[in-house]
């Protein structure tokens, strides 16, 4: 995993100032939630470099939250959580629904995410 460069600390840094200015201990926090969260994202990223379904929701993630890491982290969880329960879905036959193609799918079978995947409450 690559170390979180200058610009990003910085970044992060400066958002937290701005939303609890003169607040120590609520900046402090806020830079070590988004520094872990952008720690989490970078790692889920290097898992997950051919997965399209991952590749859709990282890019939506970032679009909706530029700078909030922790928000970007949410969503990549529940949007990922989602994306497992309809590829799982099967109408009243018991005949899935869906289908990932299987790029995609080997994703659901890198440990990393099935620990994602357990830890969100996702997988039976």
């Amino acid at each position: 995993m690559k170390g979180i460069s200058d610009e990003i600390k910085s970044v992060i840094k400066q958002a937290a100032e701005e939303e609890w200015p003169g607040n120590f201990v609520m900046q402090l926090h806020v830079v070590e939630e988004q520094l872990e969260a952008f720690v989490s994202i970078d790692a889920l990223k290097e898992n997950n470099t051919d997965n399209a379904v991952f590749q859709t929701v990282m890019k939506k993630a970032v679009e909706d939250w530029p700078d909030d890491y922790v928000m970007q982290l949410d969503t990549i969880k529940e949007q990922l959580a989602a994306a497992v329960k309809l590829a799982n879905f099967s109408d009243l036959t018991g005949d899935k629904c869906f289908e990932f193609t299987e790029v995609e799918q080997e994703a659901w079978t890198n440990e990393d995410m099935q620990m994602l995947f357990y830890r969100m409450g996702t997988r039976d």
